[in-house]
């Protein structure tokens, strides 16, 4: 393949947007899919590493430049190498930490630009979150998020940590509330403690195109505030 001398505007957002590609193939083949996929750009070639439960192979370079050539006529073909790690098992991180600056939450902030010339020989590598699989906890951090948008809107605190237990027991905890502790988690408790594979449905995350968030074009399905009149009725 011929060696990508034009291809020289790739960063950490092409990165993201890559993994976003190959984690979205993944789940096509099976929307249960666990993964953690890193993509790196070193100059020349895209790097892709990470964790798969999948035994299902693609070309994943065959996708990458597709992608590109859909988006822009004078594109080179990439060198892709491709250094998945199939057929094994991920582990799953189930406690989130928020605060109103999360960027889960940025809608229409000055994003790097794909287009952004990168510093020559700099190697750029795509965010954890990015790679992931709905399953392998995108789907639990984004139920985290909506909670937390929630209970941050209603001022009950400014930081919140969130974590989801095997049984899918939520656990609560911040050193800033606002309200009483036990107030503010009997409300979050109501809302959402027994209702959690409901509102994860609820988001239809599987339809949810994650580039929005890469270059923060909202709305979010996390950020919908469908409970904040329980949160406000004091």
């Amino acid at each position: 393949m011929n060696s990508n001398k034009k291809n020289n505007h790739y960063n950490d957002h092409s990165c993201n947007l890559i993994s976003i590609l190959i984690v979205n193939e993944l789940q096509n083949n099976n929307p249960n899919v666990l993964a953690q996929i890193y993509t790196t750009w070193v100059d020349k070639f895209f790097v892709i590493n990470g964790v798969t439960d999948s035994i299902n192979t693609f070309d994943i370079g065959l996708l990458i430049n597709t992608y590109f050539e859909s988006i822009d006529e004078s594109h080179h073909p990439i060198n892709v190498i491709d250094l998945i790690d199939y057929d094994k098992n991920y582990k799953i991180n189930k406690s989130y930490t928020f605060n109103n600056d999360s960027s889960l939450f940025y809608v229409n902030e000055s994003m790097v630009s794909a287009s952004k010339m990168t510093e020559k020989g700099k190697p750029y590598t795509s965010d954890k979150f990015y790679g992931l699989s709905l399953k392998s906890g995108k789907e639990l951090e984004l139920l985290s998020a909506k909670i937390a948008y929630h209970t941050l809107s209603a001022n009950y605190t400014n930081q919140i940590t969130i974590s989801v237990d095997p049984n899918n027991e939520l656990y609560i905890h911040s050193k800033n509330w606002v309200v009483k502790e036990e107030f503010a988690k009997n409300v979050i408790e109501a809302c959402f403690g027994d209702k959690i594979e409901e509102e994860i449905n609820k988001m239809d995350l599987i339809n949810f195109d994650f580039t929005k968030l890469l270059n923060s074009e909202g709305p979010y399905p996390w950020m919908v505030r469908d409970h904040i009149k329980d949160f406000t009725m004091i």
